[in-house]
């Protein structure tokens, strides 16, 4: 039973707000319903820049997919923290 409570309150932390952080100061904060859809967020916004005809691009786009949400952030210098409230 232990394991399963501490299942769900990682689980629920993993599911709070987020808020976007643009280190380079060019955009607004901006609220996410959790990690999930900040990582999805991002990669949407990055692979704009990337194309399918050409051939680093394919490999590339694999790549920025296949990264945790902490290294889309290194990687194109972003941040987030919790959101208050």
């Amino acid at each position: 039973m232990i394991y399963i409570k501490m299942n769900k309150r990682a689980s629920r932390k993993d599911n709070m707000k987020v808020v976007r952080i643009d280190l380079q100061g060019a955009c607004e904060p901006m609220e996410f319903e959790s990690k999930k859809a900040l990582k999805e967020y991002l990669i949407d916004f990055h692979l704009q820049d990337y194309h399918e005809e050409d051939e680093f691009g394919v490999e590339d786009i694999k790549l920025i997919k296949s990264f945790s949400l902490d290294q889309i952030c290194d990687y194109f210098d972003w941040g987030y923290e919790q959101a208050k409230g």
